[in-house]
Parts: structure tokens; C-alpha cells; sequence
């Protein structure tokens, strides 16, 4: 599935306008994969880039997203864009708000990522009272799956028994190999190969399906423990506590998230991201 490595000036061609269908990207999966760091790291990208992304934190155990994005700042004055989470895990509850934020995505046109910390039954259930192909194609949404993969090989058995290509179009599925969870003394050249040589592998990538390898940020606990986010990093500027990334929490930042943009960019999925 891996393409070859395109002609990349050290000004990375990033799609920058702001007028494009908006994006629901839905984060599948199982769970403790680093599903949440790329969907921070998409909301962020599209912030960048001049465009509104909204955080949908359905994972209320880890409650990442909710934390990164809070609705309010210190002084009580609503923040754009904050984090919607729905009020109790209950699977109607859940049903009910996600029915509420694709009404709102058909009328405010803003790109969401839902982050279900692994709820892939929830989708499942979800999609078996809501067409989400006929949804898109009405309201000119761009549905995305993506599954985040760590090295351990039930991670693939289970995105072969959970894919959906009723409602997703595989052109539009990606999944990641995330070198961010791999534990020590495994190497990222290996590990996974026993899942990328396998024929059930193969044939996903010949049905269209694109695979992206995520790079390892070994900084990114001492990132979230300064309270700084990828952006505020990438600007070299302070974060909530007043405190900046050092120099070397900023060039490991940087070669990260080159390395991760070059990955989406060889995938040819520019496109599809919020």
C-alpha cells in the first residue's frame, strides 16, 4: 500500500484553503492505540491551515479530547469549537448526540473528528438506524474511517472483523500504524510486518484502502505535562501556563509532524482530512 515518496521541497504542499466539503473523520479501532494524539494532531493541522474542526469526545474513561479542547476559558467566556461530549455512556445517549452534531455539521458546514476511545459497536449500531453514505452524499459531507493500529496483531484482526465498507468508501478509509505505541526495544522497521505481509493486508490496500506509518514523538508526555498543544509548539509560542517548548521538545515537534505530513502525502489523502 505504500507509494512512492513524492518530490518534497522543504515547503510541504498542505492543501490551505479553507472552502472545502466539511469532513466527518471517525476514529475506529481498539482502544490504547494513540488514536487521540492523531486526532488532535487533524484538528490542529486544520486550524492551521484556515480551517474550523470541532472535537467529538465520545471516550468519556479518557476524556482526551474534552480536555484538550475545553468549551470555556478561565474567566467563563465560551471558546469556538470547544469539545462536545455526550451527558452519560449509555448507548442511547450516545445515539442521541451524535444525531444532534450531524444535524448541526449539515447546517454550520464545520468538519468534525469523533473519538469513541474504541467504540467501534457504537458505530456499528449507529450506522444500522442512520445510512451515513446516503447522509454524505445528501449533505455533501466526506465520511472517513480511520483505524489506529499498535503492533499487537488482534489490533488488525480486529479492523478485518469491524471494517465497514457500506457507508465508508474505502478510498476513503486509512489506516495507521502508530510506532508511537510500540514498547521498548521494539523496533518500528520490523514490528509490524508480520500484519504487512499478510494477504488479508494486501488486499486491503488493493481495494483502495491507504496505510499511513506514524512516527514516534518520544517528547509528547512532557509536551502535555507543559501544557502546550502541537500548535502552540510548532508557533514557538506559550501555552495556557505561560510557558514555551523548549528547543529541543521544538525541532523534535517539528521532524514529527514533517514526517507525518509527508506520510498523509505519499497516501494521497489530503483530500479527506478535516
Amino acid at each position: 500500500m505504500d507509494g512512492p515518496t513524492p518530490d518534497i521541497s522543504t515547503e510541504l504542499a498542505i492543501p490551505t484553503s479553507p472552502l472545502r466539503p466539511p469532513v466527518l473523520f471517525v476514529r475506529r479501532g481498539r482502544g490504547r492505540t494513540g488514536g487521540s494524539t492523531l486526532c488532535d494532531w487533524l484538528i490542529q493541522r486544520a486550524r492551521r491551515n484556515g480551517r474550523r474542526a470541532q472535537a467529538l469526545d465520545g471516550d468519556l474513561r479518557s476524556c482526551t479530547l474534552k480536555t484538550f479542547y475545553p468549551l470555556t476559558n478561565a474567566d467563563g467566556t465560551a471558546i469556538e469549537d470547544g469539545a462536545s461530549f455526550p451527558d452519560g455512556e449509555a448507548l442511547g445517549t450516545i445515539r442521541e448526540w451524535l444525531m444532534a452534531e450531524l444535524n448541526a455539521m449539515a447546517e454550520d458546514r464545520v468538519s468534525r473528528v469523533l473519538d469513541l476511545g474504541g467504540g467501534d459497536r457504537v458505530i456499528q449500531e449507529f450506522v444500522q438506524d442512520l445510512d451515513l453514505a446516503s447522509f454524505g452524499e445528501r449533505f455533501a459531507i466526506v465520511l472517513v474511517q480511520a483505524f489506529f493500529l499498535g503492533p499487537d496483531e488482534e489490533d488488525f484482526r480486529h479492523v478485518l472483523a469491524t471494517i465497514d465498507d457500506a457507508h465508508f468508501d474505502n478510498r476513503r478509509t486509512i489506516l495507521y500504524l502508530n510506532s508511537g505505541v510500540l514498547r521498548s526495544g521494539q523496533n518500528p522497521s520490523s514490528v509490524f510486518v508480520p500484519v504487512t505481509e499478510s494477504q488479508e493486508f494486501k488486499d486491503l490496500g488493493t481495494a483502495g484502502i491507504k496505510t499511513i506509518r506514524v512516527p514516534r514523538i518520544i517528547c509528547l508526555e512532557e509536551m502535555r505535562g507543559l501544557g502546550l498543544s502541537i500548535n502552540d509548539v510548532l508557533a514557538n509560542r506559550p501555552g495556557p501556563t505561560g510557558r514555551r517548548a523548549p528547543p529541543t521538545m521544538q525541532i523534535m515537534v517539528e521532524d514529527w509532524n514533517r514526517k507525518l505530513e509527508i506520510e498523509h502525502l505519499k497516501a494521497s489523502v489530503g483530500d479527506v482530512l478535516p
